[in-house]
């Protein structure tokens, strides 16, 4: 286990890089060009720590990392489609009378497809998007099911 943990430390650390952004950000920026593919990548961690007391004193520490891999086409120079798909790792010791547990889940979490188009207007733009989820677990015993939301921005 030590090694999994200096391995995804190594990973986080060497991959962070540093970001910036020329203001005002536009929606020229946000969608992408007519023709390119443009990639995300991030990577998510979350720790957690339980205690209660019900037959015995519990105690559950929690360890967990989503990483997400997303692709954003440009279809004209006003809209775009994307997609993108997270996988999910969790570790979670925990302690109670009986004894000390591990349990080490990985799994896809889920994948969204969606399309954004530039509504242009007089004096600001107006970004309308939406998108579905065609395969989501919200947890491990969860069945998959679908989600659509829509996205939209000014400014």
């Amino acid at each position: 286990m030590g090694k999994k943990n200096a391995w995804l430390t190594g990973l986080l650390v060497s991959s962070s890089l540093s970001a910036h952004a020329d203001l005002p950000l536009t929606l020229e920026d946000v969608i992408t060009e007519k023709g390119k593919v443009k990639m995300d990548l991030s990577i998510s961690y979350a720790n957690s720590n339980r205690q209660g007391v019900s037959v015995g004193e519990r105690q559950a520490n929690s360890d967990s990392v989503v990483g997400t891999v997303g692709l954003q086409y440009g279809l004209t120079a006003k809209a775009e489609i994307f997609g993108r798909t997270s996988y999910l790792y969790s570790n979670t010791r925990s302690s109670d009378v009986t004894g000390i547990s591990t349990t080490r889940n990985h799994r896809f979490a889920d994948a969204w497809v969606g399309q954004a188009q530039d509504f242009k207007r007089t004096s600001s733009d107006l970004l309308l998007g939406a998108s579905t989820a065609f395969r989501r677990r919200a947890l491990l015993t969860s069945p998959s099911y679908r989600m659509f939301q829509v996205q939209m921005g000014q400014t």
